[in-house]
């Protein structure tokens, strides 16, 4: 009896061996959002706006507060990415900006520009400040009547 126990025993380790097997693959995959669970999950995206063929990344820094240094309106925000994307593989379009919603109006910076100012609640009378990606060295922290009046911030 005890070897016919065995035996019959054999088919139900080996089927519960393989289930437990397919179970755990399907948990790593579902908690890495990979394969047919996801698309590879969150994304944190980097504060960027994408204007005109150029990407601007936030100066966390500075902020403009006198509007004198505001030029022209150059573009709106049309999409914003973090919330409604969560393809890593999405390629960034005109217009695209990763925290700032649609209709966010965007503004040159006179006389920089490599700047972009976006107007914000969080600032009293300010502007955020966005430089295009790849500018390095540049000394942002302007004095005199030429610029840096209406400019508060560092060094990048």
């Amino acid at each position: 009896m005890g070897r016919r126990s065995q035996k019959n025993q054999a088919p139900f380790i080996k089927q519960f061996t393989i289930s437990s097997l397919m179970v755990f693959v399907l948990l790593v995959a579902s908690a890495c959002n990979f394969g047919p669970f996801g698309h590879g999950g969150s994304i944190s995206w980097v504060d960027f706006i994408h204007i005109n063929g150029t990407e601007y990344t936030k100066i966390y820094s500075a902020v403009i507060s006198d509007e004198e240094f505001i030029g022209e309106k150059i573009g709106e925000v049309k999409f914003k990415v973090d919330g409604n994307v969560a393809n890593p593989n999405y390629r960034i379009k005109d217009g695209d900006a990763a925290f700032h919603e649609k209709g966010t109006e965007l503004f040159a910076v006179e006389g920089h520009h490599h700047l972009l100012a976006v107007p914000t609640d969080h600032e009293v009378n300010g502007y955020q400040l966005y430089m295009a990606k790849g500018v390095r060295g540049y000394d942002w922290r302007f004095t005199g009547r030429s610029f840096g009046e209406g400019i508060e911030g560092g060094n990048l």
